[in-house]
């Protein structure tokens, strides 16, 4: 009984498609941003946000190579939007966001 439980275990494990941490950061910095906004760039819609720690999150991985979508943007405030391709994206280990800066009248 025990050796079929571990092999069911394992045989779940293998199934799931392992990503490698990539991890959204300022390019100024080097410093992770945390709760960085996710979109598909060719609907528009909202995919997710970044862990606190900058992390893309595999379950959100694993959804954005499952789809269809050719590029995927990062958004957040305090920064330029940028937009990266599905295959850089799932090659890369870091994503830099540029600082941009707002001028306010007074």
């Amino acid at each position: 009984m025990k050796v079929k439980l571990v092999w069911v275990l394992f045989s779940v494990l293998l199934s799931k498609e392992v990503y490698p941490q990539i991890k959204i950061i300022s390019s100024n910095t080097k410093e992770a941003i945390p709760f960085a906004e996710i979109y598909n760039n060719d609907s528009g819609g909202f995919i997710g946000f970044s862990d606190e720690n900058g992390f893309i999150q595999n379950t959100l991985l694993d959804k954005i190579q499952k789809s269809e979508v050719a590029s995927i943007s990062f958004n957040h405030l305090g920064f330029k939007r940028r937009s990266v391709a599905k295959n850089e994206l799932i090659n890369s280990k870091t994503i830099e966001l540029e600082e941009s800066s707002i001028i306010l009248d007074g």
